[in-house]
């Protein structure tokens, strides 16, 4: 699995002026905590950080777009929340990359690829299912 709303997640508890509570990311279907065990096997395989630069990210946006100004000011607001959840996050999960958004995407997708067979992702052995590793 590859994850942003995990990141996403912890960038919102710090916008809060909240200290991400990692046994609280992640709820039930009746919105319930759940068990701190149960937390880390949620965990994403991987979480991609797209940090891409202010103005790349402002030079994509479309002037004619009516939710212009919106994008433009959360763009301008949000940005170093983001960078603070990817530290917060990387001190506990390896498995969290960060990747300059502004390269073309056939290099983008080559971190990515190179991530997933470094970290074996598609052939892990630590993950249960039925009380059976697969």
């Amino acid at each position: 699995m590859f994850d942003r709303f995990h990141i996403s997640r912890a960038q919102m508890t710090l916008k809060e002026g909240l200290e991400p509570k990692f046994n609280n990311m992640y709820r039930n279907i009746e919105g319930d905590s759940l068990e701190t065990n149960a937390i880390y096997s949620l965990e994403p395989d991987l979480t991609i950080y797209l940090n891409t630069p202010i103005d790349t990210l402002i030079n994509r946006l479309n002037i004619n777009d009516p939710k212009y100004e919106f994008r433009h000011n959360n763009i301008l607001s949000s940005n170093g929340y983001y960078e603070e959840a990817f530290e917060v996050l990387s001190k506990r999960n390896d498995n969290l990359i960060s990747i300059n958004g502004a390269q073309d995407p056939r290099s983008i997708e080559k971190i990515v690829i190179d991530a997933i067979i470094k970290r074996n992702i598609l052939n892990r052995k630590d993950i249960l299912i039925d009380d059976q590793s697969v």
